[in-house]
């Protein structure tokens, strides 16, 4: 069994990242392109994952 409440998919490309969060249901929480660095994925996720 797979107790994850979340799922996260980063797509890495140059200079961005498209961050894609999905809850257990397949629903998408957010799907959002930001700079390729870890301080704009936390700034982008941050807040919008409960």
């Amino acid at each position: 069994m797979n107790d994850c409440k979340v799922f996260v998919g980063l797509d890495y490309h140059k200079d961005s990242v498209q961050v894609c969060v999905v809850n257990h249901r397949g629903d998408v929480l957010l799907n959002r392109r930001c700079r390729n660095d870890w301080q704009s994925i936390v700034k982008a996720v941050n807040g919008r994952v409960a």
